[in-house]
């Protein structure tokens, strides 16, 4: 689970990670238009201030062939102001100990103003049998939910907003035929809509009911690419059933182990919305991700949480370490290091052989050149027929270069896609040419041919034409 609003700055993304998105805000962005956009809707139902009783009319609708006696109970979850809950055991209701048009009252009282804080909500009614139990299917009829000040009796209040099927969902369950939830009409009232909460599969001790969800339902969540945006995914972790709709797809994501597929990424909010609402338990944080200003002092700001938080807890500054990473040999990357010196090896390689092969170049065709130059061959000539045999030199040997570098670079960095125990890097490595340290290598290599093409030409003009006449076999 995560904080999508703010993620987008503390973390990092590569285009190449999802199909659908090139940046982390891009891919979160569905996943908070989810919650944007789900419509204003109660949290639940209210239940009047002054009543201190709730009560539901309720029927159970078996086959015959049921075994008789056997407890069904109805239970209620409401929440105080303050996001408490708590469930209140109704009552319960046996198997075949009454006719289809026999409705029971079940009712409570509600907790104690200390205890939770008004107004109060009706969030979730559910049902529950004994392990037992060999209920494989039935109905529920629910005419209405109702409240008083004082024991349940002729005298109580209906609360009509319990009876509209728009707001209420089926809690999730790890049986394979789905719960249904439809309306009927009440025998009592004709303008007034019953609910009727249906089951195809054994009823044993999971809850099975309905609930009125705070935010968008089913959870909208990021997945790993094995599944397609709009695919609806019943996940459980421990006891929770936790229905998602997929909004995007990744190949990555930052913290996620890549073998652990398929994963979900979900809006940390929503999810702790959903698991108190079912009244499930849940894990708090395990990972915090800070965002500092560019002048702030990072040292200070770790060594303060470190004193602050747990010995158990690592604080770990990621500038620091991608710092370490380029610049730093010893740590396995340091690549801005390592192409400076592989730019400074280059040039210098380039400006000794060069300015080597010119002078012995020189050296070899003294005899020629000084015959040129009794022949009436100029300065100026001379210095442009180096300048010419230089640029063939470089026009051949520079693309050379360049197609034996690429093959050889591309075979040797593809050894490199891997950690010290053979496992790929992730995120895989990715090969690319900067073209602007080619420029700038192209340049500096040019700038050697120049100087050798001067020193060469320094030499060759210093030579005396009677002492190379002289000496020339």
């Amino acid at each position: 689970a995560i904080e999508p609003y703010n993620l987008g700055g503390t973390s990092w993304f590569r285009e190449d990670f999802s199909e659908h998105s090139s940046s982390l805000d891009e891919l979160i962005r569905p996943m908070m238009s989810e919650s944007i956009n789900f419509p204003a809707t109660r949290d639940g139902i209210p239940i009047p201030d002054k009543d201190r009783y709730i009560g539901i009319k309720v029927n159970v609708d078996v086959p015959d062939f049921v075994r008789k006696n056997q407890w069904i109970k109805f239970t209620a979850r409401i929440s105080d102001s303050y996001g408490h809950y708590t469930n209140i055991e109704l009552g319960e209701i046996a198997t075949g100990t009454h006719t289809r048009e026999t409705y029971e009252t079940l009712s409570a009282s509600l907790p104690s103003q200390f205890n939770l804080i008004p107004p109060l909500l009706v969030t979730s009614v559910f049902v529950t049998a004994s392990p037992s139990s060999n209920i494989p299917s039935g109905s529920i009829h629910i005419s209405s939910l109702i409240s008083g000040d004082d024991t349940i009796n002729e005298f109580h209040t209906s609360i009509p907003e319990f009876n509209s099927i728009q707001q209420w969902k089926l809690l999730p369950n790890t049986t394979q035929t789905p719960d249904s939830l439809k309306t009927f009409q009440t025998p009592s009232d004709s303008e007034l809509s019953g609910l009727t909460f249906s089951w195809f599969s054994d009823l044993n001790g999971d809850e099975r009911g309905l609930f009125v969800p705070t935010g968008p339902f089913p959870l909208p969540t990021i997945s790993s690419p094995e599944f397609s945006i709009g695919d609806i995914v019943h996940i459980q972790a421990g006891r929770e059933i936790i229905p998602l709709k997929v909004v995007g797809t990744t190949q990555f994501f930052p913290t996620i182990s890549p073998r652990l597929k398929p994963f979900f990424i979900v809006p940390v909010t929503e999810y702790v919305n959903y698991a108190t609402r079912i009244g499930r338990p849940y894990k708090g944080p395990e990972e915090f991700w800070l965002s500092l200003e560019e002048n702030a002092d990072r040292k200070l700001i770790a060594s303060t949480l470190n004193e602050r938080l747990s010995n158990f807890i690592e604080v770990k500054d990621r500038d620091a370490s991608v710092s370490m990473a380029l610049n730093n040999p010893l740590s396995g990357g340091a690549w801005r290091s390592l192409t400076l010196v592989a730019m400074f090896v280059l040039v210098l390689t380039s400006l000794v052989s060069l300015t080597t092969h010119g002078v012995l170049t020189s050296y070899r065709t003294r005899t020629d050149v000084v015959v040129t130059r009794v022949l009436g061959l100029t300065k100026l000539q001379m210095i442009l027929s180096l300048i010419i045999e230089k640029l063939f030199i470089c026009l051949i040997g520079i693309p050379a270069g360049w197609a034996m570098g690429t093959m050889f670079y591309s075979w040797i960095l593809g050894y490199m896609d891997t950690t010290q125990s053979g496992q790929p890097i992730v995120p895989p490595m990715i090969i690319d040419t900067q073209l602007n340290i080619v420029i700038v290598s192209l340049c500096l290599v040019l700038l050697s041919a120049i100087v050798a093409v001067v020193l060469a030409s320094l030499i060759g003009l210093h030579h005396k034409t009677s002492d190379i006449l002289r000496s020339a076999d």
